[in-house]
């Protein structure tokens, strides 16, 4: 009666098992008339009674040792998949802020490339002026990238660390 009671699939088992076990104690004191079969009858019911409490009871907990394992599982996928969009995001992100950075700084050094060609023969100190700025602009348009492309590798990694596989938090 415990092993129904215990890992059987539904409740429905355990009542059965339980009737079974009473039958078998009405059957028991029946055909064994005492003068006393009150006494015995009520012990094999309170024996029976507490072996069916103690498997219902493990039974239950069982259940709910399941049942958080389950929702341990859930939360940790829940938890990946949330870090792997909130990476995702930072690198769109950021891949703005490069597109913003290079197309801004480009469009800079074209227009002062452009102004400086026509300058070149009539005001050469112009022309120099606007070199300087598309030389300018490009050094700070690299050291832009460069910083960007420092925050997407992060911290530098120790010798032994660069063959360790990559993970979330290392990205």
């Amino acid at each position: 009666m415990y092993s129904v009671v215990k890992y059987g699939r539904t409740m429905r088992d355990a009542y059965l098992a339980a009737a079974v076990v009473t039958v078998g104690i009405v059957i028991m004191v029946v055909r064994h008339p005492q003068p006393a079969w009150l006494p015995l009858a009520l012990w094999y019911v309170g024996v029976s009674g507490g072996v069916w409490l103690l498997g219902h009871a493990l039974r239950n907990r069982r259940i709910y040792v399941a049942t958080l394992e389950e929702k341990a599982a859930t939360l940790e996928r829940e938890r990946e998949h949330l870090a792997r969009i909130a990476v995702a995001d930072e690198r769109a992100a950021i891949a703005r802020e490069l597109h913003d950075v290079v197309a801004h700084s480009l469009s800079v050094m074209i227009v002062q490339a452009d102004g400086g060609g026509y300058a070149l023969d009539r005001d050469p100190e112009l022309a120099r002026r606007a070199l300087g700025t598309v030389g300018e602009t490009g050094r700070e348009a690299l050291e832009d990238m460069r910083r960007l492309v420092d925050v997407l590798r992060g911290p530098r990694l120790e010798a032994d660390d660069a063959r360790a596989p990559v993970t979330l938090d290392r990205l």
